[in-house]
């Protein structure tokens, strides 16, 4: 019948009813926004570990695009920094191992061997653990003027013989003291027309020198 009261049980059972409804409602709606939550994060984490994937990849082909032309430099760089350096050293030492043959006052009987030992390579020598000394090769000239001495780095023109006896030249005549090393080649990057570069005993080498020109004196 049409306006007709509900019995008290059924209101608490319709209210039941109703809060239940909207308790599911509320509970899809919350699962929902959880759901939602979750996609979202996880799409953010898979972009930043796309993100991190990319520029760790991008970080490691720059570093391989910059490390060959970088590492080369650096090797020639320190090649050409010992090439100078032994190159000085040899200079000096061919200075002051001339000085006994500028003063005329050389030990007669002296050998090419025992002027390596003892003006160059003993003990007070210049180049005395410096340099392997028994691939020093030594010539002291003798050319009759300044125009026909012989000043180049020509080492395959030095004389090996270290038996051979020191010829000083004399008094008031010229005298050319060259010192000779293959010194080993390592980067490669030099230009091989300024330094001498030769091929000594199957090995590809810089030839340095060190030269001394003078008269003798009176």
């Amino acid at each position: 019948m049409a306006g007709a009261r509900k019995a008290p049980g059924e209101q608490t059972s319709t209210l039941h009813e109703s809060k239940s409804v909207a308790t599911d409602m509320s509970e899809t709606t919350d699962m929902s926004e959880m759901r939602e939550r979750r996609d979202r994060s996880r799409l953010n984490h898979l972009s930043e570990n796309d993100f991190a994937r990319s520029a760790s990849g991008a970080a490691a082909l720059e570093f391989a695009l910059v490390a060959l032309p970088f590492f080369a430099l650096l090797f020639a760089t320190l090649e050409i920094g010992l090439f100078y350096f032994y190159s000085n050293q040899l200079q000096m030492a061919a200075e002051i191992a001339s000085r006994e043959l500028l003063t005329g006052s050389l030990a007669s009987g002296t050998t090419v061997q025992k002027f390596i030992d003892e003006k160059l390579c003993q003990n007070g020598g210049l180049l005395n653990g410096l340099l392997d000394c028994s691939k020093l090769r030594v010539e002291i000239g003798r050319p009759d003027n300044w125009s026909a001495a012989d000043v180049s780095n020509n080492y395959a023109g030095l004389d090996d013989d270290r038996t051979a006896l020191v010829n000083p030249a004399a008094a008031g005549r010229i005298s050319i003291l060259r010192i000779g090393y293959p010194l080993p080649e390592f980067a490669g990057l030099i230009g091989a027309e300024n330094t001498g570069i030769v091929v000594h005993n199957g090995q590809r080498v810089r030839m340095i020198m060190g030269i001394a020109a003078f008269r003798v004196e009176r």
